[in-house]
């Protein structure tokens, strides 16, 4: 059986170096960065995004896991240099989580 690939929603904000979590019908993507880290945070409902609410802490090359009503965002880097920051997001806002033991 073949799988195809096909377009779906741009994320509203371009950016690089972001993570993200959930499924094809109900993912999260959050972070990144585009000259400037960030905390904005979008929803994808299957075929387009919409915002979400943004994390605490604006950074890139951080991870995810999750779905989009119980998802976690940890680590990355900002213009400081690696963070231990653990952020958990509910489905409307991120909150704080209990940090990496060692930044990275």
């Amino acid at each position: 059986m073949y799988r195809v690939w096909i377009a779906g929603g741009d994320l509203n904000t371009a950016r690089q170096l972001l993570a993200g979590c959930g499924t094809q019908a109900a993912a999260l993507a959050f972070g990144g960065h585009n000259g400037n880290y960030l905390v904005a945070t979008e929803e994808y409902n299957g075929s387009a995004w919409s915002n979400g609410g943004d994390l605490n802490t604006a950074r890139g090359q951080l991870a995810g896991c999750g779905t989009q009503t119980a998802g976690l965002s940890f680590g990355g880097n900002d213009s400081s240099g690696d963070l231990a920051t653990t952020e958990e997001y509910d489905g409307a806002s991120w909150s704080g989580g209990g940090d990496l033991n060692t930044a990275r």
